[in-house]
C-alpha cells in the first residue's frame, strides 16, 4: 500500500498527538531539545519539521 505525503503527514501528526497526549509531554520535548541539543524553544518547530521531512525521505529510500 502506497501513501501520499499528505496521508503520511496526517498519520504522523495523529500519532504525535496521541503519544504526546498532554501539555506536559510537549514541555518534556522542548526541555530535551534545549538541554541535549541546544535548540531554542522558538526554533523547535523548524527542527521538528526537518526531522519529520528527513524521516519521510528515509522511508522513500527504504522502498527502493
Amino acid at each position: 500500500m502506497k501513501l501520499t505525503k499528505q496521508q503520511l503527514r496526517k498519520i504522523i501528526k495523529e500519532e504525535l498527538f496521541q503519544e504526546m497526549g498532554s501539555f506536559d509531554m510537549g514541555e518534556d520535548v522542548l526541555e530535551l531539545l534545549a538541554t541535549k541539543h541546544n535548540v531554542m524553544e522558538e526554533d523547535a518547530p523548524v527542527i521538528l519539521r526537518a526531522l519529520a521531512d528527513r524521516l519521510e525521505g528515509a522511508g522513500k529510500r527504504d522502498r527502493y
